[in-house]
């Protein structure tokens, strides 16, 4: 696989892998999971489908989450919307830092970053 070549986006002007999906929501049902404290997501730009949907989940069990932020990977979306996934988040009272950000104990984002490229952790409100 090449870099990039599993998001959705079109990528190298080759054909999408089609592989498929579940919702993390019905995926936690579906195997009667306890309490989920962390995710991890890395999906090339389509991180806010990943989080719209466990909706569920972050509302109620509130998980921390590292996921990666990529400009170019978010413009190659249909919508061409950026910080989509930052700004949801934001709606549901997390509190988003880069990684770097979070590990040197400086103060949270306001509003999504929009530009470049970082690692990100969303801690709940």
């Amino acid at each position: 696989m090449v870099f990039g070549q599993g998001s959705r986006g079109a990528q190298y002007h080759s054909n999408p892998y089609t592989l498929p999906m579940v919702t993390l929501d019905a995926l936690v049902e579906r195997h009667a999971f306890g309490a989920v404290r962390a995710i991890k997501v890395d999906v090339g730009g389509y991180e806010r489908e990943v989080f719209e949907g466990a909706a569920h989940l972050l509302r109620t069990q509130r998980p921390k989450i590292l996921f990666e932020f990529m400009d170019w990977a978010e413009r190659r979306r249909a919508d061409k919307r950026v910080g989509g996934s930052q700004q949801m988040l934001l709606d549901l009272g997390y509190r988003l830092y880069t990684r770097q950000a979070y590990v040197q104990g400086l103060s949270p984002l306001v509003q999504p970053l929009l530009q470049g490229g970082a690692d990100m952790v969303a801690i709940p409100g």
